[in-house]
């Protein structure tokens, strides 16, 4: 496991980079890419305070869900970030504070950060052109899918693709009695 960035500085046309799972508490040992990285996937690990961000002038995409960020002052480093425009925030203690992702989106992050264009992997206009379902509509949709009201069964018009169940997937494996291609 990660515990620091180091050993970026012969990396200078580093476009991405995946630190995720370990135990990073700092964006210090960026600084060597900071004008060349435009994806930091750093997910999972121990970051509290945004301190350093700042060295990473190209930088697009960053997915940084499941860290320690906790305060709107550290949040704001990312003002900082001129290119920014999809980030990943979910399940840090900041954005654990709202009730849905429409509040989170419009009351905390847009304001912030209006050029931004995904947040938690949706499209922002998502939110700002959607309403939150009033508890009536809300109730008559739960009524249509518990009654079938002339929809598939499990399918409900007014559920976004990503409220819906996953189709299986299906993955090629070798059947039980071969043996695995060792190329």
């Amino acid at each position: 496991m990660i515990d620091k960035i180091t050993g970026l500085q012969g990396l200078k046309n580093l476009r991405i980079l995946s630190l995720g799972r370990n135990y990073i508490k700092s964006f210090s040992g960026l600084e060597a890419v900071g004008e060349t990285l435009e994806e930091l996937w750093i997910s999972y690990n121990l970051i509290e305070k945004m301190k350093g961000i700042n060295s990473l002038k190209n930088l697009k995409v960053l997915y940084m869900s499941n860290n320690l960020v906790k305060d709107w002052a550290e949040f704001d480093r990312l003002k900082e970030l001129p290119h920014l425009e999809d980030l990943v925030l979910e399940n840090n203690p900041l954005q654990l504070r709202y009730n849905s992702w429409r509040d989170w989106c419009l009351q905390g992050v847009l304001p912030r950060l209006p050029c931004l264009t995904k947040l938690e992997g949706k499209p922002t206009v998502e939110a700002k052109t959607s309403e939150e379902p009033s508890a009536d509509a809300e109730r008559d949709s739960m009524d249509d899918v518990i009654h079938g009201h002339g929809q598939e069964q499990g399918h409900h018009p007014h559920l976004a693709a990503s409220d819906r169940q996953p189709e299986p997937q299906v993955f090629d494996q070798p059947e039980p009695d071969q043996p695995l291609d060792e190329d």
